[in-house]
């Protein structure tokens, strides 16, 4: 079996030894003895690939930062995304009981190894260092600023507690139609109650709310 080519150039890698993108496609499920050693080697490799970009890119920021940034970006949610963006799942071998990879939290985490997976046999077939340039060509700038975002944080801390994802509303907009400053409400919904944001665009104003509403509930939850 040899790898796809659309899904080489997705990734923007071109396998030497075809047979390891081939082991990075056939599930475990299916019969496939290679793939979670695979995975395993991808997930570290991934770990580093993320550091290393992010410590590349964001000289400003401290080791928390950088930290609460990778651990976001490698979590299985995103994951998912990169798969999809590469069109992995349909290159995918997998047994019945996972139909067609439907949305759920066994295919999400199927896709999700498999894109580890499919890492660690770029690493072995290139090396580490072809895997940082497909970490670099995947990920995209807006991700990374995404996943530092205060309005980030609060979501992933709602999903986590089963709570419905917060709103927010614009309460109000002054000053020159060229430079506008805003306010802006975060409403919690488990709870009804609202937090304030104010700054020069709408994006700082909503950081700003929900920054307030993250240290609230975190307080909450741990008194």
């Amino acid at each position: 079996m040899t790898c796809p080519e659309d899904l080489q150039e997705a990734l923007g890698y071109q396998f030497r030894d075809q047979k390891l993108c081939a082991a990075a496609l056939l599930h475990s499920s299916a019969g496939g003895g290679e793939f979670q050693r695979l995975e395993y080697l991808g997930d570290a490799a991934l770990s580093l690939a993320v550091a290393f970009q992010l410590y590349r890119r964001h000289p400003d920021w401290d080791e928390g930062q950088l930290s609460k940034v990778r651990a976001t970006l490698v979590q299985k949610s995103y994951l998912v995304d990169l798969a999809e963006r590469i069109g992995l799942a349909r290159h995918l071998r997998i047994s019945g009981h996972f139909g067609t990879l439907r949305g759920d939290e066994a295919g999400q985490g199927v896709l999700a190894d498999a894109f580890e997976a499919l890492l660690g046999a770029v690493q072995l077939d290139g090396g580490i260092n072809e895997v940082l340039c497909v970490v670099e060509r995947l990920f995209d700038e807006s991700d990374i600023e995404h996943a530092g975002h205060p309005k980030s944080e609060l979501q992933e801390w709602m999903q986590a507690h089963g709570q419905p994802l917060p709103v927010y509303r614009e309460v109000s907009r002054s000053g020159d139609d060229h430079a506008p400053f805003f306010a802006v409400e975060c409403e919690i919904l488990s709870s009804g109650l609202r937090f304030s944001g104010s700054g020069w665009s709408l994006k700082q104003a909503q950081s700003e709310a929900a920054e307030r509403a993250l240290a609230h509930v975190r307080g909450s939850s741990n008194t």
